[in-house]
């Protein structure tokens, strides 16, 4: 699933971060 942060999403899955799709 996915974590929202203030830098974006990261993936827990891949373990990687989406930039600016944070909440």
């Amino acid at each position: 699933w996915w974590y929202s942060t203030k830098v974006g999403v990261i993936d827990l899955k891949k373990k990687s971060i989406t930039m600016g799709k944070g909440c």
